[in-house]
């Protein structure tokens, strides 16, 4: 018999494939056994209901339990991740859990204690989609739950130590866009402590890739923006600590102290003549009040051989002015030379050049990036490279769902804002509007005086 017509029943040739299904009604436990199949399509279908009900329904009262979290952890320990079509949607699976989430250190340290070896020691065996994904999920775990000081900023040591040691350029920029996240929870005052990566920053500068460019770039000016504001902080303190104040200075009454007691001209007198002493043995006369100058710290000041004045502070005012013109300058053409290196065409080009020269700007000029975001009918504004840099971290996370991400209280409290609701917020919208007609009028009557006047004038020609 022809082989050709025995029919095939065997059981091996049909082909299971799992139909992607549209779960997005059920609740987080249901999704728990799903994450623990051996197919990866019952998988990566989970994980895609899951980001969507998480996206889209973040006002669900519901919580997501520990047990879901371990099962995505899980599967980057098993090596189901690997075999993902897209294992960023687990990483971003495992952020938008830690974003409904909020301060959970028990989540974070769960995360952290799984990936963490992965991302330090796994580069070798590991997919770079698979390590990028572990990165961005530690970092957004890092940047909702963490609410330990030191841990934090471990987690940014550890990130910062991989900067010098990774040399793959994907990895580089999920490196760097996950440092320069979490710097911007650090307060501005401490930022000095960052002020030495600013080498290796120049150096990612100068990549053959874009978008390294861009997040090095990105780290250089609010580095640079935050030091300045420090050290001139600083000085303008130290400064100020010469000025007399009440507490230096106290009121003592005629019991406690006698100043008839002292004798202030004796004692000028004798500080001359021990000065024109040393004078008569090599050194240079001068006037006996630079002898009572007092460094910012409250010593005395010292003179060289030529009579001229030592320091009194590690940076005198016109050091300190004279640094920050040569670091601003240097980073400057540092910026200059990667805008010259843009090499995208189309919107991503116009949108990396803008963003370059918007950086330019605020290295010249000092003018921070603005945002003005419309919630509710109401205008939010935002300013300043840190709040440039989360809510670009936050639309990576949700996508289109910025809005309804909004009434989250978590990202409320983030980002510094108070969304009203019921009558507060039918009153906000209201005294905009009239806020804005009232404007709309002013415009128009210096329209019309305008106008008036200027025919005025034509007609009196």
């Amino acid at each position: 018999m022809n082989i050709r017509e025995k029919k095939k029943t065997n059981h091996r040739s049909t082909v299971a494939v799992h139909k992607a299904l549209n779960e997005k009604d059920k609740e987080f436990e249901y999704f728990l056994p799903l994450l623990k199949e051996k197919k990866t399509s019952i998988v990566s279908n989970a994980i895609n209901n899951l980001n969507y009900i998480l996206t889209y329904q973040s006002d669900r009262e519901e919580d997501v339990s520990k047990d879901i979290l371990e099962a995505l952890c899980q599967l980057f320990t098993s090596g189901i991740s690997g075999k993902l079509d897209k294992p960023e949607e687990l990483g971003k699976c495992i952020g938008l859990v830690c974003l409904k989430t909020g301060d959970n250190n028990e989540y974070y340290r769960y995360i952290k204690t799984t990936l963490s070896s992965i991302i330090t020691d796994g580069e070798a065996h590991i997919k770079d989609n698979e390590l990028m994904a572990a990165i961005y999920a530690l970092s957004q775990a890092c940047f909702y739950c963490c609410a330990d000081r030191d841990s934090y900023k471990h987690t940014i040591s550890l990130f910062q130590d991989l900067l010098y040691t990774q040399k793959r350029k994907n990895i580089q920029d999920k490196l760097l866009s996950a440092w320069l996240l979490l710097l911007t929870r650090i307060n501005p005052q401490e930022m000095t402590e960052y002020k030495m990566v600013l080498p290796r920053l120049i150096e990612f500068s100068k990549s053959s890739s874009q978008n390294v460019r861009l997040s090095a770039s990105l780290g250089i000016a609010m580095i640079v923006d935050d030091v300045k504001e420090k050290v001139l902080e600083d000085f303008e303190s130290e400064m100020g600590s010469e000025d007399l104040n009440d507490e230096d200075y106290e009121d003592y009454d005629g019991e406690d102290y006698d100043d008839e007691e002292y004798n202030y001209e004796e004692e000028e007198e004798e500080i001359e003549r021990d000065y024109r002493r040393s004078s008569d043995h090599g050194g240079k006369s001068a006037p006996v009040d630079q002898l009572n100058n007092l460094s910012l710290n409250g010593e005395e000041g010292e003179y060289n051989s030529d009579g001229e004045e030592g320091e009194f502070s590690e940076y005198s005012e016109e050091d300190t002015v004279n640094q920050f013109i040569v670091d601003d300058d240097h980073m400057v053409q540092v910026i200059e030379e990667t805008l010259s290196l843009n090499n995208e065409k189309g919107k991503k080009k116009i949108q990396s050049k803008s963003l370059l020269r918007q950086i330019l700007g605020n290295l010249k000029d000092g003018d921070s990036p603005k945002e003005t975001i419309i919630i509710n009918g109401l205008p939010f504004h935002f300013s300043g490279w840190r709040k440039y840099i989360q809510l670009e971290g936050l639309r990576k996370l949700v996508g289109n769902a910025m809005m309804a991400q909004w009434q989250n209280p978590l990202i409320q409290k983030q980002f510094g804002i108070e969304i009203p609701e019921g009558n507060r917020l039918r009153e906000a919208q209201y005294q905009l509007k009239r806020s804005i007609s009232q404007k709309k009028k002013v415009d128009y009557d210096r329209s019309v005086r305008s106008q008036s006047s200027l025919f005025e004038n034509n007609a009196a020609n």
